[in-house]
């Protein structure tokens, strides 16, 4: 799901229309939820084995992503 598991942590269910885009190495958040609610995302930390961002709501909801990348392939040293 585009949030990232947060609904379900919430007791609810995802239904919506977010999405990570890449632009040149700068990553960015966009789209709504089921309710209307936009989404954006931060890097907070990137290094080879992990890319750790946070993904907040309209509604001030938020969680911490840590993404683990594919063995042999490392995030690229310029994402941001």
């Amino acid at each position: 799901d585009g949030t990232f598991g947060l609904y379900g942590c919430q007791g609810d269910v995802y239904k919506g229309d977010v999405g990570i885009s890449d632009a040149c190495g700068v990553l960015s958040m966009s789209g709504v939820d089921q309710y209307g609610s936009p989404y954006s995302m931060t890097v907070i930390k990137r290094t080879p084995e992990v890319l750790t961002f946070s993904v907040v709501n309209g509604y001030g909801d938020f969680s911490i992503v840590k993404v683990k990348s594919n063995p042999g392939k490392p995030w690229p040293a310029s994402l941001r």
